[in-house]
């Protein structure tokens, strides 16, 4: 059995939040179980939304909160200095030695460790968050089924910039249905 981490933690903790969430707001009251249901998702929400701020708190002073295989996955676009720096938090190196051993201000490790895991969260919440905003842009355009030609008058890019921009916009897409695949 594979070991989970806290990001994965994170995740499926933020997933039963939404899914509550999305249930409190749908339910209708008629009969008092109803309202007694109602009820018990709030306090179920509020219980939810309290763990997930821990397990991010636990997420950032943890070392071993993220695994390996995530420090390491090209899909969340991390820097050389953020997987090392990662790699190193794997070995327990206080802040101090990571910033002695990347020559880095230690004032400075915790902000790029966070930025780093707050940078896997997002990916793995919202597969989209790994496009830039044009590549988002067009996406959302080809959802609202443009034609190639609309996007590029609308965008005043050439027809070949819009197809070049989502080549790429699948390429990252598939990349990140992988991960969720293997997850």
């Amino acid at each position: 059995m594979q070991n989970t981490s806290w990001i994965d933690l994170h995740q499926d903790y933020r997933k039963s939040l939404y899914s509550i969430k999305n249930y409190k707001e749908k339910k209708k009251v008629v009969t008092i179980a109803d309202q007694v249901d109602k009820s018990i998702a709030s306090e179920i929400v509020s219980s939810l939304s309290e763990t997930t701020k821990e397990i991010k708190k636990k997420i950032y002073h943890e070392y071993n909160a993220i695994s390996v295989d995530d420090i390491q996955n090209p899909v969340y676009g991390l820097s050389t200095k953020q997987k090392e720096m990662l790699l190193l938090r794997q070995k327990r190196m206080t802040n101090k030695e990571i910033a002695e051993n990347l020559q880095m201000d230690v004032r400075n490790v915790l902000g790029c460790y966070k930025k780093a895991a707050n940078r896997i969260i997002k990916i793995k919440h919202d597969k989209l968050a790994i496009l830039t905003k044009k590549q988002r842009e067009i996406y959302d355009m080809r959802q609202r089924a443009m034609k190639y030609q609309q996007i590029a008058e609308k965008l005043n890019i050439s027809v070949n910039s819009v197809k070049s921009h989502i080549k790429e916009i699948n390429k990252k897409l598939k990349r990140v249905r992988k991960l969720h695949d293997l997850s």
